[in-house]
């Protein structure tokens, strides 16, 4: 309803092409119900016989709404940053604990590997260097209590089917996309090279699907997630391609907002209404129930459930404390709520070949995405690089990375809480490159000062791309068979063997002990030969399995001999809760979910920057304002180290590659530890597929080398 709004005839327009595709998939179904042979299986399957319902628009809004929130949004993490940072100050005193906060927090670390090489800024999303006085919502200790969305127990045949279900049946990793630019200039066959990747999990059927639509208006071949709408999101025009990788900046803040009563009557912490520009205004009570029921696709026992949020004008609640007594309301508020179509007019255009000529119009036309991504371009000429997202714009001094005390002169600029609309950062203070020699991206730090999204270490994988990217450009111009290679050949690396292992070892040194001595001369050998987990042969194990066992053992060990003495027991517990490791299995709390992506989030950065700072602190760029191993100190840093090695080498191999969820027959002939790393299928239909071998890659690769192109 909204589009024609605010965009007249080009919003009219995505509405008619979106009735028009639904119109679309229901001339199907109705075609599926009066001959069987067309309706799949999978309907009679999961209990659905007469197959599905009619689609309508506004399940369109569902679709992009969810694969919007999993893998186009950024921040939000706001109240979890704020637990460490009064950890921190709890444990170090409120001015070292803030400085030890930001260390960890590495909103803008200067050695964080970039997708856009060049010496412009882009300043967004980082710490301040001079706080708005009273902008940072610090609660009174104690006071914290978070807000549940789930009314009551769930109703279920098992008590132990619903943390199952509540934890999403779609489980994405939230940013695993990848993408390798070569220039025209550093290609042998004169034109740009391209390998896009974009990663969206492992199910069956695959959530991607292939798409080819021709007409006026329309003139491409790729894909698209399935309920998403008419859209071609990533593929390629008749001579240029394009792709995506999830960015993450920030688009959500945690805002505080005073309580009050509408009767007039003193505010607790449980009041109902919230102090908003002079007024009380009541929150607003949304209920949705759920029930599900077992089937081939999901055996998961049936129940139901119901969840309840409040919404206030300044975003949804999520927690409640007081601040110096006063009782206030944390809200949620994300820029791209209640306008999840919005980004349809940028990929409308791309669509469309008489929209898109040049890099130049690319990049324009991806301004109109407001979800948080970097989109890539490549034609018969010229690469380009733009990241988006509707990033809204902070008054001087507001820290996005902690919660904001609500007051007129915190809040976002240009906000109108009626439409939630919001002046947002233009094109020319966004990243983005035009004919860089290379651009690569695995969700790193987009530019200098930006983004604030993530944790952005000096280790990330995208080095694993583009260290061998620029290796080879050194020697020579690129092939397109050499930008796949460099791809493929990332995707078996273990990233901690690469660049943190080589640190550990230099400073364990040849220990005197023979097992540990042979310990290292493994771990050795298999950095020397790239650190991969992989099976050459094909015969069901690691080629090198006893490094990578080594490797899994000592990881269990290295961040607590690091961190731990110095922290204390109780904050390295909290910060260790908060870096799980981004391993092969996909590991996180009490799930096994075998995603295959890996090396994003976990210790390993902050192991390697504190290592290096040890050995060589001269060399080590934006230092932190602790030493950790060994509390600086070489000699007492190396027998922190030397004990962790041998700690790991009493690890169980049993317990370390322990599954639940694994069977004997789920793996094959893969042993333990391979079949641990390997990646398993989510089954969404009657169709089950064999788990395969770890990679880590994306789900769906395109390979672009434009030959030609139209009269510009």
């Amino acid at each position: 309803d909204q589009l024609p709004k605010l965009y007249g005839e080009a919003g009219a327009n995505l509405v008619a092409d979106g009735q028009a595709w639904c119109d679309g998939v229901n001339a199907y179904i109705a075609a599926a119900k009066l001959n069987p042979l067309l309706m799949p299986a999978e309907y009679a399957a999961i209990g659905r016989p007469a197959g599905p319902e009619n689609f309508k628009p506004t399940d369109i809004v569902n679709g992009a709404s969810l694969i919007g929130a999993m893998l186009g949004v950024g921040g939000g993490d706001e109240l979890d940053q704020l637990g460490r940072l009064m950890a921190d100050m709890k444990r170090f005193g409120a001015k070292r604990g803030m400085q030890i906060w930001a260390d960890f927090r590495s909103a803008d670390d200067p050695e964080a590997p970039l997708t856009d090489h060049g010496p412009n800024r882009f300043p967004y999303g980082q710490i301040p260097r001079r706080p708005l006085t009273g902008s940072v919502a610090l609660p009174d200790p104690g006071s914290l209590k978070f807000v549940s969305t789930q009314v009551g127990r769930p109703d279920t045949t098992s008590a132990r089917s619903a943390p199952g279900v509540l934890k999403g049946l779609l489980r994405f990793p939230t940013s695993d996309s990848n993408a390798l630019l070569v220039s025209a200039k550093r290609s042998q066959s004169g034109h740009p090279l391209a390998v896009f990747g974009t990663q969206a999990a492992y199910f069956e059927p695959e959530i991607w699907w292939s798409v080819e639509a021709h007409g006026p208006g329309f003139d491409v071949r790729g894909t698209n997630i399935p309920g998403t709408g008419p859209y071609v999101e990533i593929g390629r025009g008749r001579d240029y391609a394009w792709s995506a990788t999830s960015a993450g900046q920030d688009i959500v803040d945690v805002f505080a907002v005073d309580l009050c009563n509408a009767d007039g009557s003193k505010a607790t912490i449980d009041s109902m209404s919230y102090v908003y520009r002079g007024r009380c205004e009541p929150m607003e009570t949304l209920d949705r129930s759920e029930s599900w029921t077992p089937s081939l696709g999901d055996q998961t026992p049936g129940g139901s459930a119901t969840f309840r949020v409040l919404r206030t004008k300044v975003g949804l609640l999520a927690a409640r404390a007081t601040i110096r007594g006063t009782p206030v309301a944390y809200t949620r508020l994300r820029s791209t709520y209640k306008h999840e179509l919005d980004s349809a007019p940028g990929f409308q255009e791309w669509n469309d070949p008489a929209k898109i000529h040049n890099v130049g119009d690319f990049q324009r036309s991806a301004m109109k995405v407001g979800y948080t991504f970097n989109w890539f371009y490549a034609d018969d000429r010229d690469i380009g690089y733009i990241n988006t997202g509707a990033n809204p714009i902070r008054p001087r001094g507001v820290n996005g990375l902690l919660p904001i005390r609500w007051s007129p002169r915190t809040e976002w600029k240009g906000f109108d809480p009626e439409t939630n609309l919001a002046t947002y950062q233009p094109m020319n203070q966004r990243p983005q490159a035009i004919n860089q020699p290379y651009i690569v991206s695995w969700n790193n730090k987009q530019a200098r000062h930006c983004c604030g999204g993530s944790e952005y270490t000096p280790l990330w994988r995208s080095t694993l791309i583009s260290d061998r990217i620029s290796q080879q450009l050194k020697t020579g111009k690129v092939a397109l068979a050499d930008a796949v290679d460099t791809v493929e050949n990332a995707a078996t690396m273990d990233l901690r063997g690469d660049k943190m292992l080589p640190w550990a070892l230099r400073i364990v040194g040849t220990p005197k002990d023979p097992r540990l001595a042979a310990a290292t001369n493994t771990l050795r050998d298999w950095v020397a030969s790239g650190s991969h987990r992989l099976d050459r042969d094909r015969d069901g194990r690691y080629e090198q399995s006893d490094a990578v066992e080594l490797m899994d053992a000592w990881f269990t060990t290295l961040p607590r001999a690091v961190f731990e003495p110095r922290m204390g027991k109780a904050l390295f517990a909290r910060y260790d809760s908060h870096l799980l490791p981004d391993v092969p299995n996909s590991f996180h709390g009490d799930i096994h979910r075998h995603l295959g992506s890996s090396w994003e989030e976990g210790w390993w950065g902050f192991v390697q920057k504190d290592l290096r700072t040890v050995l060589s602190p001269r060399r080590v760029r934006g230092r932190w304002h602790a030493k950790w191993c060994g509390r600086g100190n070489l000699a007492r840093c190396r027998t922190a180290l030397t004990a962790s090695l041998r700690a790991a080498l009493a690890v169980d191999p049993a317990k370390l590659y322990e599954d639940p969820t694994l069977a004997v027959e789920d793996c094959g002939i893969m042993d333990r530890q391979a079949c641990y790393d390997a990646i398993r299928f989510k089954p969404l239909g009657a169709v089950s597929q064999p788990m395969i071998p770890w990679q880590n890659r994306p789900t769906q690769q395109q390979v672009v080398e434009v030959l030609g192109h139209r009269p510009r």
